[in-house]
């Protein structure tokens, strides 16, 4: 059973890096003009130059993934320390 989740997993990452770089290949030479408007009181940006759209995506990839990186290392953490107090609330209750 693990074998066949195994394989399963690895055909449909492949099928994931697939359809990216065909949507990359297709959309490399396409640029876009970021802008951020939130009003009158706090302001608008605007990037200087227009951007290829595979870095925006490149750039939004990586800041999920550091923040979610983030998220997983201070959740296990918190599980290590509650884990290491339940350990010794239970070794001192045997004594």
């Amino acid at each position: 059973m693990t074998r066949f989740i195994n394989i399963t997993l690895t055909l449909a990452l492949a099928i994931a890096v697939g359809v990216v770089y065909v949507w990359t290949a297709q959309n490399s030479d396409q640029l876009v003009t970021l802008r951020l408007d939130l009003g009158r009181v706090v302001g608008a940006w605007e990037l200087a130059s227009p951007t290829p759209i595979t870095t925006l995506m490149g750039a939004s990839f990586g800041v999920g993934a550091l923040f979610t990186g983030t998220l997983f290392l201070m959740w296990s953490m918190s599980t290590r320390r509650a884990e290491e107090a339940r350990r010794e609330a239970l070794s001192g209750s045997r004594y």
